[in-house]
């Protein structure tokens, strides 16, 4: 991959160390959201039974929808950062490093290696900007179990809400 030279600039380090520390940040937030926007649905889901409206379902849907969106974005904002670092480990450190680890391990069916070497091969800087930032910003990648579980889920929560309505007689608000 890279040379494996283990000298970096003070540049490097720095921006490295950034990275790292942002990395880490972004992933305790993304944790924070998401506890957030499951508590909120479960409470409006479990509103929507104790009252028997069937329509609360509806909203409860829509806060696992705005945590798909939020997902998208958090992910989209790690894009420059992720390649960034991904480039200083790559000519460094050959595979080694937090990010390379991150990509095989918690993202391999994104195959993140593959498309940033890709990516490092196109020499215009506007077209590989957008290209690392295709690769992040799709909240709907259903190979992702975490996408596949909010998919299944308001599926599940819309038939929930057509049953209760047509079979048990709720009113939707």
């Amino acid at each position: 991959m890279g040379n494996a030279n283990n000298d970096f600039s003070e540049h490097q380090k720095v921006e490295l160390a950034y990275i790292y520390d942002y990395f880490s940040r972004i992933q305790d937030r993304r944790g924070q959201v998401f506890v957030f926007f499951g508590t909120a649905s479960l409470t409006v889901l479990g509103i929507a039974l104790q009252q028997q409206k069937a329509g609360f379902i509806l909203i409860s849907i829509l806060f696992i929808l705005l945590h798909m969106g939020t997902e998208g974005t958090a992910r989209a904002d790690m894009a420059p950062f992720f390649f960034r670092g991904y480039m200083i480990e790559r000519e460094h450190k050959g595979e080694i490093g937090i990010l390379s680890t991150y990509m095989d391990i918690v993202e391999p069916h994104l195959h993140l290696r593959d498309d940033f070497e890709k990516i490092l091969k196109i020499k215009d800087n506007s077209e590989r900007i957008k290209k690392v930032n295709q690769i992040f910003y799709n909240p709907f990648k259903v190979k992702r179990a975490t996408t596949m579980m909010a998919i299944v889920t308001i599926v599940l929560e819309i038939a929930l809400m057509l049953i209760l309505h047509y079979l048990q007689g709720w009113s939707y608000l």
